[in-house]
């Protein structure tokens, strides 16, 4: 099973993904990446 410390793992080092891949292009919209972030991931 996955616990919630996995989950917010997994969430954090999404995000930070995001930010390296996606920060020059939308520095703004740092609340949206979750969603196609997450996407990509399942």
């Amino acid at each position: 099973m996955i616990t919630k410390a996995d989950l917010t793992h997994l969430h954090r080092a999404c995000l930070a993904k995001g930010w390296q891949i996606g920060l020059h292009r939308h520095p703004k919209t740092r609340a949206n990446w979750d969603k196609p972030i997450r996407r990509r991931i399942k």
